[in-house]
C-alpha cells in the first residue's frame, strides 16, 4: 500500500504565496507600450493590411500625411494617411494589428 501525505499551510502563507504569483503576473512585461516603435513598424504594418483588406489583386498606394502619435492611454498608435486621394486615420496596436478610420 501507499500512503497519501497532505501538507497544510496556515493560511497566512498561502496567502503570500498567491500573492506573489499574481503580482508577478501583472508585471509581465509583455504588456509593454510600443512608444518607440520606428516608420519600420508603421509601413511593415499597414502593408500587410493593405495586402490582405483593401488590394483587390492591385498594388494600394498610400502616404503617411503626418506625425505619427502614440496614445499612452490605449497603448495604440493614430497614424495619419491619404489613401487614393482620401484621409485616413490609421489606429495601429502594438502588435501590429490595424484599422482604418475615415478622416484626420
Amino acid at each position: 500500500m501507499f500512503s497519501l501525505k497532505i501538507l497544510v499551510f496556515p493560511p497566512f502563507i498561502l496567502t503570500a504565496v498567491v500573492s506573489i504569483m499574481l503580482l508577478q503576473a501583472c508585471d509581465s512585461g509583455s504588456d509593454a507600450p510600443c512608444s518607440g516603435e520606428s516608420p519600420d513598424f508603421f509601413r511593415k504594418s499597414l502593408d500587410a493590411y493593405f495586402a490582405s483588406n483593401l488590394s483587390e489583386g492591385k498594388a494600394v498606394s498610400y502616404e503617411i500625411s503626418g506625425r505619427p502619435e502614440y496614445d499612452y492611454h490605449n497603448d495604440w498608435w493614430g497614424i495619419p494617411l491619404q489613401v487614393r486621394g482620401e484621409a485616413y486615420t490609421a489606429i495601429l496596436s502594438c502588435d501590429g494589428y490595424l484599422e482604418l478610420s475615415i478622416g484626420n
